[in-house]
């Protein structure tokens, strides 16, 4: 169960070969909703479940957020993953749905909220993409009046809006082309991987060196990763939750008694025993006024 709570979906099999009737069947409906990535809602309110629903429906469409915070936490990593994949235009596209969310005039709360503002970041960074500077300078106006984090990459849009465009330097995040999350600090090893698996790609390889010369341009610089897009904001908006599944959970049962139940003589004959032992206590044992919470006398 541990291991499906993480994603595994190659133990799906196991775990229904050892639960209980009324558990094997929840964890096929779960299943069986994977196909049309639609499940009843007591499903998807178990977050226990989320990992592995995700990797079961792994959807190739735009995921609508609007359906629920599941459908919303699958929505904002497959805009995540898009990027990682560098298709851009299809990231911007998923994460444009969550502007639809604005429309309804109230701002969800909680996880969604951060969702919102990890989305308007993401379509802004598609945005650069294709050079639209005043669409990704207005998205991150709307997130920054939620978020704070949102101030860098704001300023450095409004930096390469003010910046003529044959000097403009859009680049895309290295720290993203190397696969790995904003800031890391071992991103050393991870480019000599690439640079090894690229050499027989040339353009790649081309691209590889264009970016190791400006990550270490500006770690030479005092400015340092404050001149590169910062994505993501939050990484915890993207993180698998982390529970057993509820529905598979078999309901707790008394355990099987092990001793013979006790007949009413015997038990007569403990409470005489008893009897015994307590007038003894109160016969040779001074009284203790807490003992006894005596009633102090009234004025």
């Amino acid at each position: 169960m541990l291991a499906v709570a993480e994603g595994d979906a190659s133990r799906l099999d196991d775990l229904d070969a050892l639960l209980p009737q009324e558990q094997r069947i929840e964890l096929r409906n779960m299943r069986s909703g994977a196909y049309l990535g639609s499940w009843q809602e007591h499903f998807k309110a178990d977050r226990g479940l989320w990992a592995v629903m995700e990797r079961l429906w792994s959807p190739q469409e735009t995921v609508d957020p609007r359906l629920g915070s599941f459908h919303a936490w699958v929505a904002i990593r497959r805009a995540y993953d898009l990027i990682f994949e560098d298709r851009l235009p299809e990231a911007g596209s998923q994460a444009a749905a969550f502007e639809k969310m604005r429309a309804r005039g109230r701002a969800p709360k909680g996880s969604v909220r951060r969702m919102l503002t990890e989305a308007a970041n993401i379509a802004a960074y598609a945005a650069l993409d294709q050079g639209e500077l005043a669409t990704a300078e207005a998205l991150l106006e709307r997130a920054a009046a939620e978020c704070p984090s949102v101030a860098g990459n704001l300023s450095l849009i409004r930096q390469w809006r003010a910046t003529p465009k044959n000097d403009r330097d859009l680049l895309s995040n290295p720290y993203l082309d190397f696969g790995l999350p904003h800031g890391a600090e071992h991103w050393e090893s991870r480019y000599r991987d690439l640079v090894r698996g690229a050499q027989s790609d040339l353009s790649e390889y081309a691209k590889l060196n264009r970016t190791r010369s400006r990550l270490d341009a500006a770690h030479r610089s005092e400015a340092g990763d404050s001149v590169f897009f910062r994505l993501p904001l939050d990484e915890s908006v993207f993180s698998t939750p982390d529970m057993l599944p509820r529905l598979f959970v078999p309901p707790l049962r008394p355990l099987v008694r092990r001793t013979a139940q006790s007949r009413g003589s015997e038990i007569e004959t403990i409470r005489a025993r008893a009897a015994v032992e307590l007038l003894e206590y109160f016969r040779t044992t001074a009284p203790h006024l807490a003992r006894h919470r005596a009633v102090p006398p009234q004025p």
